[in-house]
């Protein structure tokens, strides 16, 4: 079940990005520049399931969408953060957007979905998470780009709704609201999380 409703978000995750990206790039253009950062969810793991990146389909339907040609730069990192390292990888997630951000190829659109891992492996407080989101919205604005954050998803297997690491996660996704308040229009913030857990709850409850 825990299998079926991931998939389940993922598939939310990839609709409203590219109901998002496919509205707000109206404009006629001959390619389009997307760069994804994250953990797991964006590297691809879904259990029980070989790496499938929700970026793929993002990438076809953005193409059938706006008719142009859609690159999509996937920096996932499976288990890293802000503070985390890759369990794969040991690295963490700013200096991989940095170095990405760094190259001569301009991207229109940056998605950040991270920090959960911070939350719950690394016991990290939203205020150290939100730091280094802030270093990595930066250097996408410094670039011209628009950025996408995403709060990370609750982890209702790990943690109950009224954990304290919970809490931080909630908090966190505010404090990235209020960032995204005062970008003007330059970070938009998609935020899953109330829409996951209410998937969780057993009817009648």
């Amino acid at each position: 079940m825990k299998c079926q409703k991931n998939v389940m978000l993922l598939h939310v995750l990839l609709v409203v990005v590219s109901i998002t990206i496919g509205g707000a790039a109206r404009t006629a253009r001959q390619q389009l520049r997307i760069l994804a950062i994250g953990d797991s969810i964006t590297e691809g793991a879904v259990a029980g399931r070989s790496n499938h990146p929700y970026t793929w389909e993002l990438e076809n339907q953005l193409r059938k969408k706006l008719g142009a040609k859609i690159v999509v730069d996937n920096r996932g990192v499976g288990g890293a953060g802000i503070y985390a390292q890759g369990f794969q990888n040991p690295t963490t997630l700013v200096p991989v957007a940095q170095q990405a951000l760094s190259s001569r190829q301009k991207y229109d659109y940056v998605i950040v979905l991270l920090g959960i891992n911070d939350l719950l492996r690394q016991g990290k407080s939203a205020e150290d998470v939100k730091a280094g989101l802030q270093q990595i919205y930066d250097a996408a604005l410094q670039t011209g780009a628009t950025v996408i954050a995403i709060p990370p998803f609750p982890a209702p297997g790990y943690v109950s709704q009224g954990d304290y690491k919970e809490q931080e996660r909630q908090k966190l996704a505010d404090m990235i609201k209020a960032v995204a308040d005062g970008s003007r229009g330059k970070i938009i913030v998609l935020d899953l999380g109330v829409s996951f857990w209410d998937s969780n709850k057993s009817p009648g409850l």
